[in-house]
């Protein structure tokens, strides 16, 4: 793995398309006013369908049938040898363009074949027959042939955040952004069971609405050394990842190497999430470990006996979201290095049941006037029936260079009628800065699997006696947040 995202600021730099740029941003209010649009007008459109709420265990879901999925091939249609009839029938938990295919040994929940899969997957919904996806049939299919002819998978996600804040330093209470990415996979080389590599992309562009602060400024204005959300602002399109994967041996060695996010592969757990899972700091990166925004690393993992792993990365400290930049890694050579050894069920980096310790070493960085810093992260996360998911998360750092000098959090999550997801979790962390108090973070959120491709979850943080102000004991942010998927 969607991550995706790493809890850094992001608008240092000013590239953009050359020509198109200023268009881009004029027509962006309006692309919000339309998909809000579409929101409030795709219930009355859909036709509601029961779903199955007894206490049943994940994989009988697979069960429900899904009716756009019901268009047989046509009996005049020439169906050549290599190219397999249209299906009869979908189910949720099937794969809508065979992404599935992609799924791989080096693989962690926000990464973006982590996603693309999870975007390409059938899900039981509120309105399991819905007009739009009904309609997308036919581009399902077209996504298909377009992997099967030049190896590219892709996947569109578009999402908004609002939040409201009980209180702020600035008096600024109201927060909103979005997120549209464009991602995928393509130059597919080798077979699934021995050697394979690919390239990895992904564009985007993040955008403040409503003429408010974005959620990771009112995050840190309400006092708390943890931002509510790291959605923020990259007022250009940018490119956030373009790396290469390799692995050997069926993925039992297997590194990457290219312009990425650390905190994709580094430290991982099932609920690493911030598009569909909790979005608070907390929650997220661990906040005791100095995650750098996204520039040139290079990753490696081996795995022994498909149980035991060793892991490890190398990245310039001193990356910047959008902007590929590879002279930096090389001409300051001031780096973020980690190291990761644990045990997890199966040979999948998002796999989760999953035990790891962490260690973690960032450079000074003289610029940024940021002195030498190091710490070791924990985490512990399991899987029961029903998809129960449980955590502990725990750190400790030495140096500024992270958020939190202690931490520990924990959690879980589950779904309620086996189709959306509700989560809650508490933690309490102490900032380096031994003059400021320690704080506690908690945060719920239930994700309401509206149709197949439009989510909707509400949520509520509560911090008590944030680290950075004295003004106040309590502050509350309730949230709404959407997402389209395609």
């Amino acid at each position: 793995m969607v991550n995706e995202t790493s809890g850094e600021m992001i608008g240092e730099s000013t590239v953009g398309l050359p020509t198109c740029s200023r268009t881009l941003r004029v027509a962006i209010p309006k692309v919000h006013q339309a998909i809000c649009f579409l929101i409030l007008l795709c219930p009355p459109l859909l036709h509601a369908q029961s779903s199955d709420k007894s206490d049943v265990p994940q994989d009988a879901v697979h069960s429900q049938a899904i009716p756009f999925c019901t268009e047989a091939a046509s009996p005049d249609e020439d169906v050549g040898e290599e190219t397999a009839p249209a299906r009869t029938d979908c189910q949720a938990g099937d794969s809508l363009s065979e992404y599935d295919r992609l799924i791989s040994e080096l693989n962690s929940g926000k990464s973006v074949e982590a996603e693309i899969v999870v975007n390409d997957t059938v899900k039981p919904a509120v309105f399991s027959y819905d007009v739009l996806h009904n309609s997308l049939h036919g581009f399902y299919e077209k996504k298909k042939k377009l992997h099967d002819a030049i190896g590219l998978a892709w996947s569109v996600d578009y999402s908004i955040l609002v939040q409201h804040a009980s209180f702020t330093e600035s008096g600024e209470d109201t927060a909103s952004s979005s997120v549209f990415r464009v991602y995928g996979t393509w130059l597919r080389f080798g077979d699934r069971g021995g050697t394979m590599g690919n390239l990895v992309w992904k564009i985007e562009t993040r955008n403040p609405i409503f003429e408010n602060p974005t959620p990771r400024d009112m995050g840190f204005d309400t006092g708390s050394a943890l931002s509510t959300a790291n959605y923020k602002v990259l007022d250009y399109w940018g490119v956030t990842d373009l790396y290469w994967k390799q692995r050997f041996k069926g993925g039992r060695y297997a590194f990457l190497v290219g312009h990425m996010d650390p905190g994709d592969w580094a430290d991982q757990y099932p609920l690493l999430n911030a598009w569909t899972s909790f979005t608070n700091d907390a929650f997220y990166n661990n906040p005791t470990e100095a995650i750098p925004k996204r520039g040139f690393g290079i990753v490696g993992q081996i795995f022994h006996e498909r149980d035991f792993y060793a892991m490890g990365g190398i990245h310039d400290a001193n990356g910047k979201d959008g902007k590929l930049d590879f002279d930096s890694f090389w001409s300051t050579r001031e780096w973020f290095t980690w190291a990761e050894l644990g045990y997890r069920s199966k040979r999948s980096v998002s796999a989760r049941h999953n035990v790891h310790v962490h260690y973690w070493h960032q450079d000074a960085r003289v610029d940024a006037g940021v002195a030498e810093s190091d710490g070791f992260t924990f985490t512990y996360s399991t899987v029961r029936e029903n998809d129960v998911i449980a955590f502990l998360r725990a750190g400790y750092s030495s140096g500024d260079a992270a958020q939190m000098r202690r931490f520990v959090g924990v959690g879980m999550s589950y779904k309620p009628f086996q189709r959306d997801r509700f989560g809650v979790a508490t933690s309490w962390g102490s900032p380096p800065d031994k003059s400021k108090r320690d704080q506690i973070t908690s945060e719920a959120f239930y994700r309401l699997q509206l149709t197949q491709n439009i989510s909707l979850t509400p949520s509520l943080q509560v911090t008590y006696k944030p680290s950075l102000t004295l003004e106040t004991n309590w502050v509350l942010v309730p949230g709404l947040r959407m997402r389209l998927v395609f």
